[in-house]
């Protein structure tokens, strides 16, 4: 009857407690135990998750994790939440390319290095290809043509240059992605355009240096960098 009913749902229910208190023992510091200051901490964390899944909830819209990344990094980073977790220590970066080390901001700031040309593609949409150290113009390739880069910062508004240029080194603005086949274009073609930057010595080293400085911040412990050894320069080359 009715008693063995009520009965059986006990006993599920304290099975399933038992199952999900064991898988949570399990996880990875399931059975770390926090002291008084990593309780408070904790709660904190906790209140804001739920807020942001209490906004989720009320309008989809407001719910980041919903959006395409592209769509919401930007929002993510100034909420409360992330701001307590990038204060944070970090496990580990297991899968970091080391051409793409760096935030798009500070390549931008690398580019205004003395000697460094830049082969502009012969169409309307004046697009950029290639970067390369050299104090004599490279000549010049089939689909474009080797321009000096500080001089086309001055025959051209500097800041619609760097706009261009910044706009080449990142995967924006996400409406020019119709499909995969558009994504894996422009992904590698923002490699084929810093390969000739990072690859000059003096670059390089302040490249890996800023790097670094950038995965400190962010709290990361650890860091391991999937290599191609690129040969690196330190002479500039002479085209």
């Amino acid at each position: 009857g009715y008693a063995q009913l009520a009965e059986r749902v006990r006993i599920y229910e304290t099975m399933r407690a038992n199952i999900l208190e064991k898988e949570s023992n399990n996880q990875l510091g399931g059975r770390v135990l926090l002291d008084a200051n990593e309780r408070v901490v904790n709660e904190l964390i906790m209140l804001e998750k739920k807020h942001e899944l209490e906004l989720g909830l009320k309008n989809i819209s407001h719910f980041q994790v919903a959006q395409h990344f592209f769509r919401s990094f930007e929002k993510v980073g100034n909420t409360t939440l992330f701001r307590y977790l990038k204060m944070m220590p970090k496990g580990g970066v297991l899968h970091a390319h080391d051409m793409a080390l760096c935030s798009s901001e500070f390549l931008l700031s690398l580019t205004y290095h003395e000697h460094l040309w830049i082969c502009v593609v012969k169409s309307e949409m004046q697009e950029y290809q290639m970067l390369r150290f050299s104090l004599l113009q490279p000549q010049s390739e089939e689909s474009c043509e080797w321009s000096l880069l500080s001089t086309l910062r001055q025959s051209t508004l500097s800041d619609v240059v760097d706009k261009k240029l910044l706009e080449q080194l990142t995967m924006y603005p996400l409406e020019q992605f119709p499909n995969e086949d558009a994504v894996w274009k422009r992904f590698r073609s923002i490699f084929r355009l810093v390969v000739g930057l990072l690859t000059y010595a003096p670059v390089w080293s302040e490249y890996i240096h800023k790097a670094l400085e950038e995965f400190y911040a962010d709290g990361v412990q650890y860091l391991e960098i999937r290599s191609v050894l690129p040969i690196v320069s330190a002479l500039l080359l002479i085209a």
